[in-house]
């Protein structure tokens, strides 16, 4: 009882807690038992142009790390530092200063250019590699001047670009059709018959490729063209292929004024719309000559009846009435009005008639007159009437004998 012990820590490793302790009366140390911790340092921080290594966040104990400077520069100063017993590292971090070095112009790629083009370069300094239109780089893009005087990698190459043949189009064709194609060379793309071009017709080769994709040939078709009024269009769908034709038709007692038929074609339309279906009548039919008809219209129904009449002085030969028929033309033709005429049928007996011939005219006048020794009973002239007859009947002409 009352001896003293002292607490002590393995190196790398810090006390936390009472150092020494005492053995009590109750045959106990008084205190609590200290720990002993790792001892670490925290990451100093990488200086400028330069880096760490190993970069952790802490570091333990007896930890060595190394100061690395950037390509470029250098340091006179230490550059490795330990984690030493107080937490701090051995030695301060490093200052890295430029190195005074430069690389020279390397030239340019055949067929290509190098920038910026100066002179001379300082390390680090980056450079440019491109190669002319109608070229393609082969090798390194660019390139960055070391602390060696010299840049990395080697000046690339310039090949001569080409595109491949883009191959097959389905349901058309391409012209050229060449196995390789120049920088700046065209294609231009055709579909077959039926087919059209869904994209662009042409396209160009550029850096190696197409600058373009290749188009799709799709069918032509062309959608319901619509029905006449009054009519139907047969076949009716909602599309048609190309060269396809559609029938159009009308209604009874309608007439198509127009084609009939329609073609699909390339446009994606038909060629023809839908015809206009027209009420079929008959126009108002030609006037006999001397005569004409009623009712008069401009145009006539189906079943529409006109009569013909001639006038005065002309008797209708034909047909008295027509009827519009469905065909738009009326049954029959218009009739002939032919001139009346009269006819002398009775001889004036011991007389003569003058003139004297076969036929009359309306309006013409005859006269009588008896032969010498005969007396007239009767009228002494007639005149030949709009119904065909004389005015007067034939007079007697009697003997004055007794």
């Amino acid at each position: 009882m009352g001896d003293t012990v002292r607490y002590v820590c393995n190196p790398g490793y810090e006390l936390i807690g009472t150092v020494t302790a005492k053995c009590t009366g109750s045959g106990k140390f008084n205190g609590k038992v200290p720990t002993c911790a790792s001892i670490t340092c925290l990451n100093p921080g990488s200086p400028t142009y330069a880096s760490i290594n190993p970069d952790l966040p802490q570091y333990v104990f007896g930890t060595t790390i190394t100061y690395v400077c950037i390509d470029g520069y250098e340091t006179n100063d230490e550059t490795e530092s330990v984690c030493s017993r107080n937490g701090l590292f051995s030695n301060p971090p490093p200052v890295c200063t430029m190195i005074i070095v430069s690389c020279r112009f390397p030239g340019n790629p055949v067929n290509g250019v190098t920038t910026p083009k100066k002179v001379s370069y300082e390390v680090a300094e980056r450079i440019t590699y491109q190669c002319n239109r109608g070229y393609t780089i082969s090798g390194v893009t660019s390139s960055i001047c070391t602390s060696q005087g010299n840049f990395t990698g080697r000046v690339p190459t310039c090949k001569v670009t080409t595109c491949k043949n883009p191959g097959e189009l389905a349901n058309g064709y391409f012209r050229p059709n060449i196995l390789n194609y120049g920088e700046g060379q065209s294609i231009r793309y055709f579909c077959h018959e039926g087919y059209r071009i869904n994209g662009h017709e042409t396209a160009e080769c550029e850096d190696g490729t197409f600058d373009r994709a290749q188009p799709r040939c799709e069918p032509i078709t062309c959608a319901y063209p619509g029905s006449p009024t009054d009519g139907k269009t047969f076949p009716r769908r909602s599309s048609y292929t190309f060269n396809q034709t559609v029938e159009y038709r009308c209604d009874d007692d309608y007439e198509l004024i127009g084609s009939n038929k329609a073609r699909c074609i390339a446009s994606g339309k038909f060629d023809n719309e839908p015809s206009l279906c027209r009420k079929i009548t008959c126009l108002t039919p030609e006037k006999p000559k001397f005569g004409g008809f009623k009712p008069f219209k401009l145009r006539y129904g189906i079943g529409d009846f006109i009569t013909y009449e001639c006038s005065a002085g002309y008797q209708l030969r034909g047909d008295e009435e027509s009827k519009c028929l469905s065909t738009g033309a009326f049954s029959s033709q218009a009739p002939l009005c032919i001139r009346r005429q009269c006819k002398y049928l009775v001889e004036l007996n011991n007389g003569n008639i003058f003139p004297k011939q076969q036929l009359y005219d309306i309006g013409d006048t005859i006269k009588y007159r008896c032969d010498d020794g005969y007396r007239k009973f009767g009228a002494d002239s007639a005149t030949c009437q709009n119904d065909g007859t004389f005015s007067a009947d034939t007079p007697n002409c009697r003997s004055m004998r007794i």
